[in-house]
């Protein structure tokens, strides 16, 4: 049987509380040279009877020892409701939104890290859900875990830390690194395919004037040329659809597979600014034409998990 350290960090699923067999505490560095001092101040004392020493003594010791309990009390009880983050393109930081709640208490000075990252320091106020910020680098494409998630606190006067660490199953999707270049795109193979373009009954776009029928709507008259006495005409209006394109594997020139993705990338986020409808085609995977957000996203998590050969 695989043996556990008692400060391992546990496997957990949100929601979760943290309890008294989750946090762990231990005397910082100040804490530390503070016991020091009182142990050094406590053995003059009763070297030289002096009791205005051993009255200094208890008295600075009474509020080392509630210190533990407040520093302790701060993260009991704590609850963790959710983390969730955007994605990121690679090599930039992942934001990830930890929404904590307390049921009663105010918690003050409360820190947020995962393993190796930045931390950050936050109030939960009591009853109300709060979101802090934690951040996490990114180096290469595909899923992130972020690892460990500390949470810690020294309130109220840094003497003693408590903490608890959980292993938190979280992920980030990382968005391969855009390479810039030209857009090569290959014709879609939808009912647009082969087509220029296609004009649909619409209001973007003036495409001329007919003659005015009964029914016809009163703001797509053509009233400057019922002014020069030339009949009654009604304004036509259209839509340009462009024809699909597809986004292919194939078609880009590169040294190595990473490269390629990457310039994939650049070609999906040209394609979505300019509104047309594209797919993407990816050894063993094809996604049909669209358009988007939620298709961005689609190919892009595509591309990030790819593992496409030549």
């Amino acid at each position: 049987m695989k043996k556990r350290f008692w400060f391992a960090p546990q496997d957990v699923s949100l929601p979760i509380r943290l309890t008294r067999n989750r946090i762990y505490i231990f005397p910082t560095v100040y804490g530390i040279l503070f016991l020091l001092v009182l142990l050094g101040m406590l053995i003059g004392s009763i070297n030289y009877n002096n009791n205005l020493g051993f009255l200094l003594v208890f008295l600075l010791g009474s509020m080392a020892l509630v210190s533990i309990i407040y520093t302790w009390r701060n993260l009991l009880g704590l609850n963790i409701l959710s983390v969730t983050a955007s994605p990121v393109f690679a090599g930039e930081t992942a934001v990830f939104d930890v929404v904590t709640r307390s049921d009663t208490l105010q918690r003050n000075s409360i820190g947020f890290a995962f393993k190796k990252e930045a931390h950050c320091f936050e109030t939960v106020f009591a009853k109300n859900p709060t979101t802090v910020k934690v951040t996490a680098k990114t180096k290469r494409r595909g899923l992130h875990l972020p690892g460990k998630l500390t949470i810690f606190t020294r309130f109220p006067i840094g003497l003693f830390r408590a903490w608890s660490k959980l292993n938190i199953e979280t992920s980030v999707v990382v968005y391969p690194k855009p390479i810039p270049g030209p857009l090569h795109l290959a014709d879609g193979v939808g009912t647009n395919s082969g087509k220029k373009e296609i004009q649909t009954a619409g209001v973007d776009d003036f495409k001329g004037l007919r003659q005015y029928r009964p029914g016809d709507a009163i703001q797509h008259i053509a009233w400057k040329s019922l002014g020069r006495c030339q009949g009654l005409f009604t304004k036509q209006f259209a839509n340009e659809i462009s024809r699909s394109v597809i986004v292919d594997y194939t078609m880009v020139r590169a040294d190595d597979k990473e490269k390629k993705i990457s310039r994939l990338t650049d070609m999906v986020i040209q394609a979505d600014r300019m509104k047309i409808a594209y797919g993407l085609k990816l050894p063993g995977k094809y996604l049909q034409p669209d358009k988007g957000h939620r298709h961005r996203h689609n190919c892009l998590k595509t591309l990030a998990l790819s593992d496409a050969e030549d």
